[in-house]
């Protein structure tokens, strides 16, 4: 993966393969050029046990458990179990829509996760969004893929800028994508990496 944990390609790292999997990692890894280089991103205690993610944390966890168990074949959480809190946290910001109301803008009871390569869950085992809500999120993610398809950087790029105000500003008029929402992370993302390779810095 390059420095925004985007593939590549394939790389067979035998030292770093003993690492687990944890939804809370204590560590985390990166490529410089064909060096894995994996760093604590926390004070560690002697004998405990170094851990990196598998999987995207900005990506709702039932998404990454279903890549984990596709991929890895195993479940992060064992049956029945709860997630940790600070995944249950994590999961709440990568999914919360706000409503503007008369007292301001409100978060939306349940949000509405979403995923890049599935798009919107309208049901959920913690509940779901009203069903306008996650189609307004549904349309927003047509969009995000059609803009994914376009072979012109200056498309994409307008095709995003319109996502975002449409979206994520202040002004929208209805429902706002919440500061840590997937899909508002990855129109960022996106959208920052065309406008720095076209040196549109205006935008």
């Amino acid at each position: 993966t390059d420095e925004e944990y985007r593939e590549i390609g394939l790389g067979l790292y035998l030292r770093a393969a003993a690492f687990n999997h944890s939804e809370e990692p204590n560590c985390a890894q990166c490529f410089e050029g064909r060096e894995l280089v994996v760093r604590a991103r926390q004070a560690v205690r002697k004998g405990q046990e170094l851990s990196i993610t598998y999987a995207e944390l900005a990506e709702a966890s039932c998404f990454r458990r279903e890549d984990l168990r596709a991929q890895y074949f195993f479940d992060p959480l064992p049956a029945g179990g709860r997630p940790p809190p600070a995944v249950v946290e994590r999961d709440a910001r990568l999914r919360e829509v706000l409503q503007r109301t008369p007292r301001g803008l409100e978060p939306v009871a349940h949000g509405v996760p979403w995923s890049p390569n599935i798009g919107v869950v309208h049901t959920d085992v913690d509940g779901c969004a009203p069903a306008d809500v996650a189609d307004w999120v549904g349309e927003l993610h047509e969009r995000w893929h059609h803009a994914t398809t376009m072979a012109d950087n200056q498309c994409v790029l307008r095709e995003l800028r319109q996502i975002w105000e449409m979206a994520c500003v202040e002004e929208a008029p209805q429902w706002q994508l919440g500061p840590g929402h997937a899909l508002r992370l990855h129109v960022a993302r996106r959208g920052m990496d065309l406008a720095v390779a076209a040196e549109c810095w205006d935008e």
